[in-house]
């Protein structure tokens, strides 16, 4: 299917018949990203895998993410602290036994915890802001929301290149604020990691991913494309029908050469966070509450959520001790 957006053409594929035929038949023709003013703004220009362009910088960074951040060998010499945030998790849903909780804010935390572990090397954030933390959870949520918002938005001036100056909705500003505070948060993070690394000196082990990464900052010799401190920050920010991009009924990861490099660890957090919520607990809905009161709107962004986030219940359906 063929629309228009202001001065652009725009293919939709619109069945997974036509979804094979983009991802994988003509991948390479389709790999790219158009300039919209969210990847310059929020993918610290087009250096993030998003929205970086199909050429020499994506090839490389996705060569990176996949041999050196998400091979299975790295994720598994994390698995204990998935585990650790796993059992955190449990304990956090286990103490609110018969009350009505948002189950989506508690797997936010803990995916967030465990991929913050991973990729940062420490969470850099608590219940509330303190000297010993650099941002509280709710405003770092809240970020994370806001990028995927503004990541997933239909700005006017990407469409209608003549009113890009205007900012009519007013999203590259948003955009630009967020950024700001993305920059903040990655430079203590990245400025923490170089004090520890020049407190160890030689005896110094890549421990996280970001360690990793300014290791080969130091160590890179690529003469065609540069790995720099911006590129680390782009990198590090932002994440039975087969999930692996073959079957095109589903893609939850993507498919072809823009598949998300990060789909390892993905499922690995994704699948034992399902077997758990539903093999640790029996569910049900507040009292007076129906399936049918439940809202289906959906908001869009990046990603699509609901409007109305679900209220429910949790009833542990396992020994005590396993929640501890």
């Amino acid at each position: 299917m063929q629309v228009k957006y202001g001065s652009r053409t725009v293919v939709v594929a619109s069945s997974p018949k036509m979804a094979e035929e983009f991802l994988k038949t003509y991948d390479s023709l389709f790999a790219s990203r158009p300039p919209l003013a969210s990847g310059k703004y929020t993918g610290y220009d087009f250096q993030d895998m998003t929205w970086a362009p199909y050429g020499p910088h994506w090839r490389k960074a996705r060569r990176i993410y996949l041999s050196e951040l998400f091979n299975p060998n790295r994720l598994d010499s994390f698995e204990y602290i998935r585990v650790e945030e796993r059992l955190t998790f449990f304990a956090s849903l286990y103490a609110q036994t018969g009350n009505p909780i948002i189950l989506k804010n508690y797997i936010r935390r803990y995916t967030l915890s465990s991929i913050s572990r991973v990729v940062l090397g420490d969470k850099y954030f608590s219940d509330h802001k303190t000297e010993d933390s650099l941002i509280s959870i709710s405003e770092f949520h809240g970020m994370i929301d806001e990028w995927m918002v503004l990541n997933g938005v239909l700005n006017i001036g990407d469409w209608i290149p003549w009113l890009r100056f205007f900012d009519v909705q007013g999203y590259v500003k948003r955009m630009k604020v967020l950024t700001k505070k993305f920059d903040k948060f990655h430079n203590y993070v990245l400025a923490d990691h170089k004090a520890k690394k020049d407190l160890e000196a030689n005896n110094f082990v890549p421990k996280d991913m970001v360690d990793v990464l300014l290791q080969m900052t130091e160590e890179d010799t690529d003469p065609e494309v540069k790995l720099t401190v911006e590129a680390v920050k782009a990198l590090v920010h932002g994440r039975d029908i087969s999930m692996l991009g073959q079957d095109f009924t589903l893609l939850p990861f993507g498919s072809g050469r823009r598949r998300c490099p990060g789909y390892n660890l993905g499922l690995r957090i994704v699948r034992t966070t399902v077997a758990n919520v539903f093999h640790g607990f029996n569910w049900k809905f507040p009292e007076g509450v129906k399936p049918e009161d439940i809202c289906m709107v959906e908001r869009y962004g990046l990603t699509t959520c609901p409007e109305v986030p679900v209220t429910v219940i949790p009833e542990p359906r396992l020994p005590i001790h396993l929640y501890q």
